[in-house]
């Protein structure tokens, strides 16, 4: 009531009325209740599950995602020193050694184009670290380099698995059901009355 003010009732109806209308509606796989992660922003298509946290998941594979450009959260950059940069690597991975080439090297990507892996300082890293490291929205990462500094370039916000809540909001405005949208990201999926024991 305090964030929504004279909106709070209008907006409360919305949720109760989705939350009613979809009582007892689950999303199963094989039968199985599935694990129905998500994610802000995609870069205009999802990652697959394998590719981001390394288990292969049936319904968690890589989809195209409309819309997610709209996103204010789509874009963004983060440019720190080479220095710092350094260093920041050499605190996580003592071993790591620069040498004169290229700061960042063999870039492993997805269907998607999330960084899988990439090298830096002889050091092969999981670009799910690398981001948790650099403070980065996204694995859909581009490098640009100066003299003094390097620039990394994101496209998205999130794990990138999942239902993109940018990417659903913009199909629901499409006219596009629930029920579709959810097949839409997660493939292979059926909608309806639960029917087992969990």
């Amino acid at each position: 009531r305090t964030q929504w003010g004279s909106d709070f009732d209008t907006y409360y109806n919305k949720i109760s009325s989705c939350v009613d209308d979809t009582a007892g509606v689950v999303m199963t796989y094989n039968g199985n209740l599935v694990n129905a992660v998500f994610h802000s922003t995609s870069s205009g298509a999802t990652e697959n599950a394998k590719d981001v946290w390394g288990g292969d998941v049936p319904y968690l594979v890589s989809v195209q995602s409309p819309g997610d450009e709209l996103s204010p959260k789509y874009s963004d950059t983060v440019t720190v020193s080479i220095d710092e940069y350094k260093n920041k690597i050499t605190q996580a991975y003592p071993e790591a050694v620069f040498d004169d080439g290229e700061l960042i090297r063999n870039i492993k990507r997805s269907d998607a184009g999330g960084i899988i892996t990439l090298e830096t300082g002889g050091v092969t890293i999981k670009a799910t670290q690398f981001r948790t490291m650099f403070s980065l929205r996204s694995t859909n990462i581009e490098f640009s380099y100066d003299e003094n500094s390097i620039t990394m370039s994101t496209k998205g916000n999130g794990h990138g698995v999942g239902m993109s809540q940018y990417g659903a909001n913009y199909l629901a405005g499409t006219g596009m059901g629930y029920e579709d949208i959810l097949k839409t990201y997660y493939t292979g999926v059926s909608v309806g009355a639960f029917e087992g024991t969990i």
